[in-house]
């Protein structure tokens, strides 16, 4: 890390069904905030979910399971990404968190819109997060922001 300005690390997986509980996230967050720290970056690029966008006191700290087995099993998830969430916070990074909906392979396009810690529609394909990231390297226009992202065409 020593010598860069960010860190982009997006993590993924979805739990195995007898999985009670996944770390894909938060575990290689604990490993790599403090290196941030200790190479002097602050800056932080990941992806979320679109449950974590709107004011920061309305992130849900838990998300109750239904019974289906799909939204148990992204329950996980949601919970694993509010731990490092809150490390995020803990470690006062200068985040910017892409928080898509629906999030679709595709290619790299600038055929998206953006909201600061708003949802904007409900799917974006993997090229077009690429592009926004890629931008927000040199633009520096969302530090500190989840971004809501989505297909101009509101597919």
């Amino acid at each position: 890390m020593k010598g860069h300005d960010v860190v982009i690390a997006i993590m993924g997986g979805f739990p195995a069904p007898d999985q009670q509980v996944i770390t894909n996230f938060s575990e290689p967050a604990r490993q790599f905030f403090p290196a941030m720290r200790a190479c002097g970056i602050k800056r932080y690029f990941t992806v979320f979910g679109a449950g974590f966008l709107g004011a920061e006191d309305q992130i849900p700290k838990d998300w109750q399971d239904d019974g289906n087995p799909e939204m148990v099993a992204i329950n996980k998830i949601r919970r694993d990404m509010r731990i490092q969430w809150d490390l995020i916070v803990e470690h006062e990074l200068d985040f910017t968190i892409w928080c898509p909906a629906n999030y679709p392979a595709g290619p790299r396009s600038s055929e998206y819109e953006i909201g600061h810690n708003s949802f904007v529609g409900v799917e974006v394909t993997t090229g077009m997060v690429a592009d926004s990231i890629v931008k927000e390297i040199s633009d520096r226009k969302m530090t500190r922001v989840r971004v809501g992202i989505t297909r101009k065409d509101k597919q």
